[in-house]
């Protein structure tokens, strides 16, 4: 990009993405259902979405270059260090399992960052961690970052570039391309790739990383596999899930299995000693980190995207939309007239800190040119330390995840006891709090505590084995749950209940190890629909189940269609009888099931 006067400029920096969303929600525009689909009322399933451009409403302030360093140098725990640090190759390498993990981190829906223009830079610095973006190509958009850590021996070479299109109800990104981790005081490089970003814009809104990643070090002949899922339709599982394994590449013999949330905690289960552990802790990772600091505005240069954007980012903040859309147009027409002048005198573009070429499989690689001049870099504000990244999780949990077990058609004994403060008094009671409170959307703060107060009395009731009982079959109606989005996901929350009327939400358990979740709603109050799963039930323990469901299947008007990936839940089950059964989720929602007829 060339280099032009200007005779003042905005240089804005805004706080990175963050556990608790990083740009403040108060930026979100008005009506932004409505915006969202008004964007793509004319855009056909299928279209690729590479050359889309976003009117400033729905940008946030800060460049997808800046994502994409933030995700490097903006963290509250050292995880790139910590890399060059195990003591083994494998310690070695289920700390760049943890890396990988880090770099994910909670978008906002309805909101992008700006699509770099072609030269943009952007350059951090953190303690003895220098980091060098710069947008290598523009169709399509490439992105290459080279980041070094001379204290620790530690480099990182990354390039990739998303493919967004658009399928009728979501947006789905795929990342192309690969990232390189090299620990040179080993002789070890790391190869991996991205999850994808979606965004979902039917039945229900919502925007989460899926799909499979894969991290292999041909040095020491080590290999991870992880999967991302995203939230389904019902909600009963799913949420920001990651699981995987980590194997060994000759025998693939599994030595640790791994499973959690990226934005809370991850664990990993030696496959020899039944250990857990957590392998990462979102909370002390990603959680409220600082904004860079800028020492010499003067010293940035013209490339860089806090510069290139400034004017743009000064209008989103002060909510200044007409001066945001000026100040973008004028960024996109100073792009296109940089491309006709190069066209025009048979120039080809090359990167300035970067050197490009295609791949075999059409995609594109990248290496940093070693005797390039990167511009000014940004200071960053560095944070503490945190706490330690591997504990020990209670002899408790431990049991729990690393037991398993089947379903018995043999009936245990049910407890039958009727005396006052007995099953069935509790069972009444229950019901009768819960009833008429749209399955305990309308349920006062007290209420909700008198109800898990009785079910935690109800609970010493339960049979030794409840996962056991043939009770556990048949069809329940949800009629409460302590978090309204835990059974139906974001239609259940304040927003998605003014679109969505629930009439009927049921689950089905059939032997031996079926179930099937199933929403009946109203769309708009005139539009009748309907969400299903199915899934396989699958023994943990005498008290907890899990259960992995096929992709939603969604019925509105006259749309039949499925969508989106697979998805889990973990459950126990506190209590069953005949007429309900009480279940805690692995995330503390309480959930009462009626059995119907």
């Amino acid at each position: 990009m060339e280099e032009e006067e200007t005779p003042k400029r905005a240089v804005v920096l805004t706080p990175p993405m963050t556990l608790e969303g990083g740009w403040s929600e108060e930026h979100r525009p008005p009506n932004l259902m409505q915006r969202i689909f008004s964007l793509f009322k004319n855009v056909r399933p299928g279209s690729n979405l590479s050359h889309f451009q976003l009117p400033p409403l729905f940008n946030m302030p800060k460049s997808q270059l800046q994502c994409y360093g933030e995700t490097v140098y903006c963290i509250g725990v050292d995880m790139l260090g910590r890399c060059s640090k195990g003591r083994s190759s494998l310690d070695r390498f289920v700390s760049v399992v943890a890396w990988s993990v880090s770099t994910n981190r909670p978008p906002i829906f309805g909101l992008a960052p700006y699509n770099p223009v072609l030269g943009e830079t952007h350059h951090v610095t953190n303690g003895s961690l220098n980091v060098l973006l710069e947008q290598v190509s523009h169709h399509p958009p490439v992105s290459a970052l080279h980041a070094t850590d001379l204290k620790e021996n530690v480099e990182l070479i990354w390039c990739q570039y998303p493919v967004p299109r658009f399928n009728g109800t979501c947006v789905e990104a795929v990342i192309h391309g690969k990232r390189l981790l090299k620990l040179s005081k080993f002789g070890e490089t790391y190869e991996m790739n991205s999850p994808n970003l979606l965004i979902r814009l039917l039945p229900i809104p919502g925007i989460d990383w899926t799909g499979n990643v894969k991290i292999r070090c041909e040095n020491s002949g080590l290999e991870a596999d992880l999967c991302y899922r995203g939230h389904n339709f019902l909600g009963f599982g799913g949420n920001h899930s990651v699981n995987g394994k980590i194997i060994q590449s000759k025998s693939s013999k599994v030595l640790y299995e791994i499973q959690g949330h990226w934005d809370k905690f991850v664990t990993m289960k030696d496959m020899h000693s039944g250990d857990i552990t957590v392998l990462y802790d979102a909370k002390e990772v990603i959680s409220m980190l600082k904004t860079p600091i800028l020492k010499d505005a003067e010293g940035v240069a013209e490339s860089e995207s806090v510069v290139v954007w400034g004017g743009v980012s000064l209008g989103i903040l002060s909510k200044d939309w007409e001066r945001a859309r000026e100040e973008k147009r004028s960024v996109e027409e100073r792009e296109r007239r940089l491309a006709r002048e190069r066209k025009s005198r048979g120039m080809v573009w090359s990167p300035k800190h970067f050197s490009l070429a295609h791949t075999k499989d059409g995609g594109w690689d990248c290496w940093p040119v070693q005797d390039s001049v990167p511009p000014a870099p940004i200071p960053h504000n560095p944070t503490s330390n945190g706490r330690r990244f591997l504990h020990k999780l209670p002899q408790k949990m431990n049991h729990r995840l690393s037991v398993s077990a089947s379903v018995s058609a043999t009936p245990p004994p049910v407890a039958v006891v009727d005396s006052a403060g007995g099953p069935s008094d509790l069972v009444r009671s229950i019901l009768s709090k819960v009833e008429g409170t749209d399955r305990g959307v309308r349920l006062a703060e007290e209420g909700h505590r008198e109800v898990d107060e009785l079910a935690s009395r109800l609970k010493r009731f339960c049979v030794d084995e409840p996962v056991k009982c043939p009770l556990i079959f048949g069809e329940w109606d949800v009629v409460y749950c302590s978090v309204p989005t835990s059974p139906g996901g974001g239609y259940r929350s304040a927003f998605g209940r003014l679109v969505f009327k629930t009439n009927e939400m049921v689950q089905v358990v059939e032997a031996p190890d079926t179930i099937g979740n199933r929403v009946s709603f109203s769309a708009f109050g005139f539009l009748d629909g309907e969400v299903s799963l199915k899934g396989k039930l699958k023994v943990l323990d005498d008290k907890w189940i899990q259960v992995v469901f096929e992709p939603p299947h969604l019925k509105i008007g006259s749309l039949d269609f499925q969508y989106g990936g697979e998805s889990e839940v973990k459950l126990e089950i506190t209590y069953i009888d005949e007429k309900i059964r009480l279940g805690k989720g692995s995330r503390g929602s309480l959930f009462v099931f009626r059995r119907r007829g």
